[in-house]
């Protein structure tokens, strides 16, 4: 649909799909070594364009990012468990702090491999390899990504090796009639209930026996006059599920902590206040 050459390190190009359109941001990041000035410059610009692209287009970031990226738990689940590196570089936490801040995935570390085939560049002495490749998406479509890995035998004339990406698009399958999710019945009721489950079965075989039927009746006609009389006995009998309430967050451990970070303002203020303060609050300093 469109191409931008943006300059010697980011271009753009914007592909038509089913569902929806998808726009590669290839990248080619300066090096771990290279002056701070040009790495703000090379993220300032990749910021920019990032902002520029359709919201409802999926968001893929890819290229010589030039930047190890480890397995720190504390960056989770922005990377995954499966880098080749055990701790990032610098180039690496910036590329973690761009991921973080457009809530997006480092997925090129989400897959589980062998060594040999998340290593994406070769020194020219042939002995030091890295995993410096990598391959960012958002995260509401994370899991159309299904497979990264390098191909170390393709001959691409280059110092980097071959990265193949799975990619699918998928979109919710949850049916929704005007906004309102379907409800579902409480099926475990029958598991658990053997009375209600031979009441349920003895219902609806008498409610089966008493349909009218004959030839002149379509297949079709069969069919929704069985699903009327399956949903209509399983209404009197299990019922519908309850929809679980969510767990309210702010609750008085909060609140505490909350008031903690209030004195903690005044504390500087007025130093005896805290002569008297409650022990409890003593956990939320």
């Amino acid at each position: 649909m469109d191409f931008n050459a943006v300059n010697e390190r980011i271009c753009v190009i914007r592909i038509r799909e089913k569902f929806f359109n998808i726009t590669l941001i290839s990248v080619h990041a300066p090096t771990n070594e290279a002056d701070e000035n040009d790495k703000d410059a090379f993220y300032d610009n990749l910021e920019e364009i990032y902002r520029k692209v359709p919201d409802h287009d999926a968001k893929i970031v890819l290229g010589d990012f030039n930047a190890k990226i480890g397995r720190e738990i504390c960056f989770r689940p922005v990377i995954g468990i499966h880098s080749l590196h055990e701790e990032s570089n610098a180039n690496g936490l910036g590329v973690i702090d761009f991921a973080s801040g457009k809530n997006m995935t480092v997925s090129s570390t989400y897959f589980k491999h062998k060594d040999i085939h998340k290593m994406t560049w070769c020194s020219p002495d042939g002995v030091t390899r890295n995993q410096i490749d990598h391959l960012l998406i958002d995260k509401r479509h994370g899991t159309d990504i299904l497979d990264v890995r390098s191909y170390r035998g393709a001959d691409c004339d280059t110092d980097h090796y071959l990265v193949k990406i799975k990619y699918r698009q998928r979109i919710n399958n949850m049916k929704k009639f005007r906004g309102v999710s379907q409800k579902k019945f409480d099926s475990e009721k029958l598991i658990k209930d053997e009375e209600l489950r031979e009441r349920d079965s003895q219902k609806l075989v008498e409610k089966i026996e008493r349909m009218q039927g004959g030839e002149s009746v379509s297949v079709e006609e069969q069919w929704k006059n069985i699903k009327q009389v399956v949903t209509e006995s399983a209404q009197e009998t299990i019922g519908y599920k309850k929809q679980d309430k969510r767990n309210v967050w702010m609750d008085d451990e909060c609140l505490k902590a909350l008031e903690c970070g209030q004195n903690e303002n005044d504390k500087s203020q007025n130093k005896s206040y805290y002569s008297n303060f409650p022990r409890e609050t003593e956990i939320c300093q």
